[in-house]
């Protein structure tokens, strides 16, 4: 009897063993693709107002191709077309690089910024996952954006909006923040700062990554911040950017109304950015900014 149960116990430990095996080793890009029956590659855009924010899904399987369109957990669009199995199988070709890289380093996550997303389903289970936050991603391999599967997906999303969300700034915010982050080096030279504007103060925040070097207060005056307000009468927020590059310097901009963005905009430098009609750049309102990064230096 206990020879038996011995038995029987080694039995259902290798068939664990098999199972947990199957499935990490689903976790293999190539082979969690060659085994996928549906496929659904995800973009969420930028944290803004939800009347500006707009992302989206894509669904593959061998037979249908569906979009939705979102602004946060609101389902604004969605189209269906039909889709064979070659085409299913040219976007898992496009896919079978597919490797995971390990667990994402949270810090490394940008606050409010854009990420895609891929999943690999078999009967209805996922056996691979990947995300991309530009500044850090999950997998290797391949590109995932599956959004050329639908030529006029731009046209799509702006058939969403209304028309007064392209007028700029719809509503005269009481508070501006402009932040610029440094590229991604040694935390020693690392730095980065934040501007914030009030009607009556303006505060210079300098930082190493999230460590916070330096703060200083200064007044400011209504006329001046309608003056920096003005400036962005024709701020425009477009489409986000998709070829952001990794590691390198950042700037942003949002815009406060009783405690809650209304508008945010973000720059990777050159055309990697999400707006129009102005310059964000705000360090002209610190005209010793230069001297106080200096200051936060040591030998």
């Amino acid at each position: 009897m206990a020879k038996a149960l011995q038995i029987t116990l080694l039995v259902a430990s290798v068939t664990i063993f098999s199972c947990d095996h199957f499935n990490n080793h689903l976790q293999n890009g190539k082979e969690a693709v060659a085994n996928a029956d549906k496929i659904i590659y995800s973009f969420r855009a930028s944290s803004v107002a939800p009347k500006y924010h707009r992302s989206y899904s894509i669904a593959v399987t061998e037979d249908n191709l569906h979009l939705s369109i979102n602004s946060y957990s609101d389902t604004l669009f969605t189209k269906d077309w039909p889709f064979t199995a070659a085409k299913f199988e040219e976007v898992k070709e496009k896919l079978k690089g597919l490797k995971e890289d390990g667990e994402i380093d949270e810090n490394e996550i940008p606050d409010g910024g854009t990420a895609d997303n891929i999943a690999l389903y078999k009967e209805g289970k996922e056996i691979f996952s990947g995300a991309d936050y530009k500044s850090t991603k999950s997998f290797s391999g391949a590109d995932v954006d599956l959004s050329y599967l639908i030529p006029d997906l731009e046209a799509m999303i702006k058939s969403t909006k209304k028309e007064d969300a392209d007028e700029g700034l719809m509503d005269t915010p009481d508070k501006i923040e402009y932040s610029h982050k440094g590229p991604t080096v040694a935390p020693q030279y690392n730095r980065g700062y934040t501007i914030t504007i009030t009607p009556e103060e303006l505060v210079v925040v300098i930082k190493s990554y999230s460590d916070v070097l330096l703060t200083k207060k200064r007044d400011f005056t209504k006329d001046k911040f309608d003056e920096v307000v003005q400036s962005f009468k024709n701020f425009k927020e477009g489409s986000a950017p998709k070829d952001a590059p990794v590691g390198g310097s950042s700037e942003a901009i949002a815009f406060y109304k009783e405690g809650k963005i209304i508008l945010k905009g973000y720059s990777y430098g050159g055309d990697a950015k999400n707006f129009s009609g102005a310059d964000i750049d705000l360090s002209y309102l610190v005209p010793d900014l230069a001297g106080l990064i200096e200051s936060t230096k040591t030998e």
